[in-house]
């Protein structure tokens, strides 16, 4: 009888470990270097609507529930509030010059999130002031 009850539960273990089923496998991790250049690309072309100083341009930048946030801390939310807020910001701003402006990380959240931490040095030339100022602006952006 005591062969009996050693078979019982090996067989039973056999069974269990036959039928079970393979860990299913991980997806693919996201693509790191295209998902870099991609956002290099979008951030410049971002830029470049505020240099141009192309209100609906950037509005339309932004999802619908984005987040605009200027360095004063201002904050707009969704595409109206984000026009409207680019119109009154840009607005006061004669000439705005780009010196530099670079991706320093980027954090792939997925293969349709990230989160990039940029820094951008600019001449801004606010209108009525005499001469432009140098700003140097460390900025965070999460892009969808």
């Amino acid at each position: 009888m005591t062969r009996r009850l050693a078979l019982g539960p090996a067989l039973a273990l056999a069974t269990l470990v036959a039928c079970a089923q393979p860990a299913p496998t991980p997806p693919a991790a996201p693509d790191a270097v295209a998902i870099r250049a991609a956002l290099e690309k979008a951030e410049a072309n971002l830029m470049q609507l505020v240099v141009k100083q192309d209100v609906a341009g950037l509005a339309n930048a932004f999802t619908a529930d984005g987040v605009w946030v200027l360095p004063d801390a201002t904050t707009f939310t969704g595409t109206a509030a984000i026009e409207a807020g680019a119109k009154a910001f840009l607005s006061t701003i004669e000439s705005f010059t780009i010196e530099s402006n670079a991706i320093e990380k980027v954090i792939v959240v997925s293969d349709s999130e990230a989160v990039t931490i940029s820094r951008q040095v600019s001449m801004i030339k606010a209108k009525g002031a005499k001469k432009a100022e140098r700003h140097n602006n460390p900025f965070v952006d999460h892009w969808k």
